[in-house]
């Protein structure tokens, strides 16, 4: 005669098991990670052929249309700001808030403790900061100003948000921005670039 039969574990709900992928993720590090900008973490190609785990399968099942997890998958999403498609960026509205949650950070772009070569993103201090500001990493090369109004692509400050500061002929120094192997939403990076581009107007 053949015993009970034993119950299989139930799998953990979809939400939880990406939550706990996501943490597993910022554990190990940016390059685990990834953005959506800088694209996704390179793979082992050995592990190509490898089936997927029960935390991907659970984020695959979360995911909405798009591919992006949905509201309830437990995953922390930043959302882009910015202005209404075809209005002008403002300062203090749509750039300031980028600023603000990834820039003007303890030891970062601050007033007090900063350690990002002068520059302060703080807010109320961002303008007279920036633009028309030379910038300290390309003084003996490039002499690009932090922000030059109506010239996105004469900004260093754009070229260290894209990640082009190194190339010629910037010749800047210095990692990417946002520190830490972060990157802006490519939404935030076009309303930086308008911004300038409309005059970088302290508004």
């Amino acid at each position: 005669m053949n015993g009970p039969r034993r119950q299989a574990a139930a799998a953990p709900p979809p939400s939880l098991a990406t939550g706990l992928a996501f943490t597993v993720a910022l554990a190990l590090g940016p390059a685990a990670v990834g953005c959506r900008d800088c694209g996704p973490p390179a793979t082992d190609a050995s592990d190509a052929s490898a089936p997927p785990d029960a935390a991907d399968a659970a984020g695959a099942a979360d995911a909405g249309p798009s591919g992006d997890a949905a509201p309830d998958s437990g995953v922390m999403t930043l959302c882009p700001v910015g202005p209404p498609p075809g209005a002008t960026p403002a300062l203090s509205a749509d750039v300031q808030p980028v600023f603000s949650g990834y820039c003007a950070l303890p030891a970062c772009h601050v007033a007090v403790g900063g350690n990002g070569a002068g520059l302060v993103l703080e807010d109320g201090a961002t303008w007279a900061s920036a633009v028309n500001v030379p910038a300290a990493q390309v003084l003996e090369t490039s002499m690009l100003d932090r922000v030059e109004p109506g010239a996105p692509d004469l900004s260093y400050l754009m070229h260290k948000l894209q990640g082009t500061h190194l190339e010629p002929p910037v010749f800047g120094t210095g990692m990417r921005m946002p520190a830490g192997g972060l990157c802006l939403d490519p939404a935030d990076l076009a309303t930086i670039r308008a911004w300038i581009a409309a005059g970088a107007a302290d508004d």
